[in-house]
Protein backbone atom coordinates (compact mmCIF):
# COMPACT_ATOMS: atom_id res chain seq x y z
CA UNK A 1 0.00 0.00 0.00
CA UNK A 2 1.38 3.38 -1.04
CA UNK A 3 -1.42 5.49 0.46
CA UNK A 4 -4.32 4.45 2.68
CA UNK A 5 -6.76 6.91 4.13
CA UNK A 6 -8.68 10.03 3.35
CA UNK A 7 -10.65 9.70 0.15
CA UNK A 8 -8.63 7.04 -1.69
CA UNK A 9 -6.25 4.09 -1.42
CA UNK A 10 -3.23 3.49 -3.67
CA UNK A 11 -1.39 0.18 -3.91
CA UNK A 12 1.25 -1.36 -6.13
CA UNK A 13 0.96 -5.03 -7.09
CA UNK A 14 3.48 -7.37 -8.67
CA UNK A 15 2.60 -10.56 -10.52
CA UNK A 16 4.79 -13.40 -11.68
CA UNK A 17 3.99 -14.90 -15.11
CA UNK A 18 0.76 -16.90 -14.91
CA UNK A 19 -0.21 -15.53 -11.50
CA UNK A 20 -3.99 -15.07 -11.22
CA UNK A 21 -6.41 -13.20 -8.97
CA UNK A 22 -9.82 -14.88 -9.29
CA UNK A 23 -13.12 -13.06 -9.68
CA UNK A 24 -13.70 -10.64 -6.81
CA UNK A 25 -15.48 -7.37 -6.12
CA UNK A 26 -14.72 -3.96 -4.59
CA UNK A 27 -18.01 -3.04 -2.85
CA UNK A 28 -19.23 0.50 -3.54
CA UNK A 29 -15.81 1.49 -4.86
CA UNK A 30 -14.48 3.09 -8.04
CA UNK A 31 -11.05 2.08 -9.23
CA UNK A 32 -8.33 2.56 -11.81
CA UNK A 33 -5.89 -0.24 -12.60
CA UNK A 34 -2.80 1.19 -14.33
CA UNK A 35 -0.17 -1.08 -15.89
CA UNK A 36 3.39 0.00 -15.10
CA UNK A 37 5.17 -2.96 -16.70
CA UNK A 38 4.45 -6.36 -18.24
CA UNK A 39 1.12 -7.59 -19.59
CA UNK A 40 -2.00 -8.61 -17.70
CA UNK A 41 -5.42 -9.78 -18.87
CA UNK A 42 -8.51 -8.45 -17.12
CA UNK A 43 -12.00 -9.85 -17.43
CA UNK A 44 -14.71 -7.63 -15.88
CA UNK A 45 -18.37 -8.34 -15.16
CA UNK A 46 -21.55 -6.62 -13.99
CA UNK A 47 -23.72 -8.41 -11.43
CA UNK A 48 -27.25 -8.67 -12.84
CA UNK A 49 -30.36 -8.20 -10.69
CA UNK A 50 -31.98 -11.43 -11.89
CA UNK A 51 -30.78 -14.95 -11.09
CA UNK A 52 -30.55 -18.12 -13.18
CA UNK A 53 -33.30 -20.74 -13.27
CA UNK A 54 -31.30 -22.58 -10.59
CA UNK A 55 -31.13 -19.46 -8.40
CA UNK A 56 -27.46 -18.75 -9.12
CA UNK A 57 -26.05 -15.26 -9.64
CA UNK A 58 -25.77 -13.98 -13.19
CA UNK A 59 -22.77 -11.99 -14.40
CA UNK A 60 -22.55 -10.14 -17.72
CA UNK A 61 -19.03 -9.77 -19.13
CA UNK A 62 -18.52 -6.09 -19.96
CA UNK A 63 -14.80 -6.01 -20.66
CA UNK A 64 -11.99 -8.33 -21.68
CA UNK A 65 -8.73 -6.45 -22.09
CA UNK A 66 -4.96 -6.94 -22.00
CA UNK A 67 -3.12 -4.12 -20.29
CA UNK A 68 0.42 -3.20 -21.33
CA UNK A 69 2.59 -0.41 -19.89
CA UNK A 70 0.71 2.89 -19.92
CA UNK A 71 -2.72 1.28 -20.39
CA UNK A 72 -5.43 1.27 -17.75
CA UNK A 73 -8.83 -0.19 -16.92
CA UNK A 74 -11.55 1.26 -14.73
CA UNK A 75 -14.40 -0.05 -12.63
CA UNK A 76 -17.22 1.61 -10.75
CA UNK A 77 -19.58 0.46 -8.03
CA UNK A 78 -22.00 -0.69 -10.76
CA UNK A 79 -19.86 -1.33 -13.89
CA UNK A 80 -17.14 -3.95 -14.16
CA UNK A 81 -16.85 -4.20 -10.39
CA UNK A 82 -16.44 -7.99 -10.41
CA UNK A 83 -13.18 -8.82 -12.18
CA UNK A 84 -10.28 -11.27 -12.49
CA UNK A 85 -6.66 -10.67 -13.48
CA UNK A 86 -4.10 -13.01 -15.07
CA UNK A 87 -0.49 -11.98 -15.67
CA UNK A 88 1.03 -13.07 -18.99
CA UNK A 89 4.53 -12.01 -17.90
CA UNK A 90 6.07 -10.30 -14.89
CA UNK A 91 3.72 -7.35 -14.33
CA UNK A 92 3.54 -4.34 -12.04
CA UNK A 93 0.27 -2.48 -11.49
CA UNK A 94 -0.75 0.68 -9.71
CA UNK A 95 -4.27 0.45 -8.22
CA UNK A 96 -6.21 3.50 -7.07
CA UNK A 97 -9.55 2.97 -5.31
CA UNK A 98 -12.04 5.39 -3.82
CA UNK A 99 -13.40 5.39 -1.25
CA UNK A 100 -10.78 3.29 0.57
CA UNK A 101 -11.67 0.05 2.30
CA UNK A 102 -13.41 0.27 5.64
CA UNK A 103 -14.94 -2.43 7.87
CA UNK A 104 -18.31 -2.32 6.06
CA UNK A 105 -16.76 -2.71 2.57
CA UNK A 106 -14.41 -5.45 3.76
CA UNK A 107 -17.43 -7.35 5.16
CA UNK A 108 -19.07 -7.22 1.68
CA UNK A 109 -15.90 -8.17 -0.25
CA UNK A 110 -16.55 -11.45 -2.11
CA UNK A 111 -14.79 -14.06 -4.26
CA UNK A 112 -16.72 -15.68 -7.11
CA UNK A 113 -16.59 -18.67 -9.42
CA UNK A 114 -18.39 -18.72 -12.76
CA UNK A 115 -19.51 -21.36 -15.18
CA UNK A 116 -17.14 -21.87 -18.14
CA UNK A 117 -19.95 -21.61 -20.70
CA UNK A 118 -22.37 -18.74 -21.17
CA UNK A 119 -25.81 -19.01 -19.64
CA UNK A 120 -27.75 -17.41 -22.47
CA UNK A 121 -25.18 -17.25 -25.26
CA UNK A 122 -24.68 -13.50 -24.86
CA UNK A 123 -21.77 -12.99 -22.41
CA UNK A 124 -23.92 -13.85 -19.37
CA UNK A 125 -22.58 -16.50 -17.01
CA UNK A 126 -23.96 -18.31 -13.98
CA UNK A 127 -21.85 -17.59 -10.94
CA UNK A 128 -21.75 -18.26 -7.22
CA UNK A 129 -19.89 -16.91 -4.21
CA UNK A 130 -16.98 -18.99 -2.96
Amino acid sequence: TVHDGGFFEVATLQFEPGEHIPLHNHPDMTGVIFCLSGRIDIEAFDLLDETSDDGNLLLRRVEEVSLVPGAFATLTASRGNIHALTAREFTELLDVFTPPYDDARIARYRWYDRAPETYDGDAVYEAWER
